[in-house]
């Protein structure tokens, strides 16, 4: 009945944006143009669905930049705001931004999340069962903040800065989240560290080639205002291919903490990051070391819509030898609505198969 309902939202919502889409795009998006910078403002309501929030009801914009200085090469300036509140109760606001100065010398990263989610908690490991599922409530804020200089080409290096505070508001009396959290129902965490980012990708919202490689390394430390003592690192390594009118890409995430990891930083193998699988929930696998393979395969239809087929597979284990002891493998196909030409924004719905369940994610942008 769910899926059912799902659809429905989909097709309602595609039949209104095609009423209006090419009539014209001037009703949905504003275009200006001021100092030499074209500005186009496109606002959008959210109304999307995944397992781990059910509907989610919102607004949303998204705002690019072009300047007359920039080099053909560099990508769009773009600010992502997103505000949305989910049938189990979570809110947020979310901010991304990334913009590029001293043509193109310069590249600034600035990331702001405020969320209170009910949340689960399942253990850390490969294969914790169901039954240890625990409830819980959180709010956190977070910033990042990452000022990148261009090395040569599309190589760029800098420091990257990361805050958190988290604080458990509701939890199982006895359980592992108030064990964990005993000493403090809030904590914080500051990290700083270097990244590397060499970025050939074409097109920000729909890329269709190019590759991205990105190396981080984060050390959150008590001398710096953290609570806790740990490094984080990852790589991020993503390609692209058109093929025709169609898109052939994949991914490989790893993640790998060492040191008093707070239970929230964990990475998890699940949810609808452009680092996880679709297919299993956000949280329901978390470790020490991760690594996350994708493949995706984009194709057009007719008109506006398009489709994908996609399969992944993704492990956690508290040592990297156990990487191939519990694989967690999942694959489905989506429907893609495009609902701005120009930029290529798409609205998506993706079906997600892990071998028991069939997960449903309705957003808007690629998945990865």
């Amino acid at each position: 009945m769910i899926r059912l309902k799902i659809i429905i939202a989909v097709t309602l919502i595609c039949v209104k944006i095609s009423a209006t889409a090419d009539a014209s795009d001037e009703q949905t998006i504003n275009e200006k143009t001021i100092n030499g910078e074209t500005i186009r403002i496109i606002p959008f309501p959210i109304c999307a669905y995944s397992p781990d929030t059910r509907f989610m009801a919102g607004l949303g914009a998204i705002i690019t930049l072009a300047a007359q200085e920039q080099s053909v090469s560099a990508q769009e300036d773009h600010i992502k705001i997103m505000t949305f509140y989910t049938q189990n109760k979570q809110y947020g606001v979310n901010v991304e931004s990334d913009f590029y100065f001293l043509n193109d010398f310069l590249q600034v990263r600035c990331d702001t999340d405020i969320e209170r989610f009910p949340s689960e908690y399942y253990g850390i490991g490969p294969d914790m069962p169901s039954s240890m599922k625990e409830n819980y409530t959180y709010k956190s804020v977070r910033f990042f903040f990452a000022p990148l200089f261009k090395v040569f080409n599309a190589l760029y290096i800098g420091p990257g800065f990361d805050f958190m505070r988290y604080s458990v508001e509701k939890y199982e009396t006895g359980g592992e989240v108030d064990r964990m959290s005993s000493g403090s129902r809030s904590t914080k965490i500051f990290g700083s560290g270097g990244i590397i980012s060499y970025d050939t990708r074409k097109d920000d919202f729909y890329t269709y080639r190019g590759e991205l490689i990105e190396i981080s390394l984060i050390k959150y430390n008590e001398k710096t205002g953290s609570d806790y003592n740990y490094n984080k690192f990852s790589i991020d390594i993503r390609k692209y291919y058109k093929l025709y009118s169609s898109v052939i890409c994949g991914q490989i995430y790893s993640e790998i903490l060492g040191g008093d990891i707070p239970f929230y930083s964990y990475p998890s193998i699940g949810g609808d990051d452009v680092t996880n699988l679709r297919g299993y929930l956000d949280g329901r696998y978390v470790d020490k070391f991760l690594t996350n393979i994708q493949i995706e395969y984009r194709f057009p239809v007719i008109w506006r819509f398009g489709m994908v087929i996609f399969a992944g597979i993704g492990e956690v284990g508290h040592k990297i030898s156990s990487f191939t002891n519990h694989p967690h493998a999942a694959a489905g196909t989506g429907i893609r609505f495009m609902v701005d030409k120009e930029s290529k924004i798409n609205l998506r719905l993706d079906f997600a198969y892990n071998g028991n369940d069939i997960l449903t994610y309705f957003n808007i942008l690629e998945a990865f």
